[in-house]
């Protein structure tokens, strides 16, 4: 054990063991935050490419509707319905994911 904690006795030079606790809370970040939140924004990424007409969306602002037609440079506008004929246009960024079952209010 006192390998690990052994300097030179002039003080100045640093061993393996001195970046060791920065090296773990590094790799404990990694692990913990950002290689999920990186798999979790590809998935997002892929389902809006993967979009089609007559997919169910909700938006970020909540609202839940239906994709009509993709519009503008790279289909990065998107023509959704929303209810009783009225449609809106919204920027492919704004598409939250697919609603959710629990999202949706019960009949009865």
């Amino acid at each position: 054990m006192d390998i690990l904690f052994a300097q030179e006795a002039t003080g100045q030079s640093f061993s393996f063991a001195s970046f060791l606790p920065m090296i773990i809370i590094f790799a404990i970040l990694y692990f913990m935050i950002l290689r999920p939140q990186s798999q979790q924004r590809k998935k997002h990424l892929s389902y809006i490419d993967s979009l089609k007409k007559g997919d169910k969306i909700i938006t970020r602002g909540g609202l839940i509707c239906t994709v009509k037609s993709f519009q503008g440079k790279n289909d990065s506008l998107v023509l959704i319905d929303v209810g009783n004929g009225t449609s809106l246009t919204i920027a492919r960024g704004y598409i939250a994911g697919a609603p959710d079952q629990n999202l949706t209010p019960k009949e009865g």
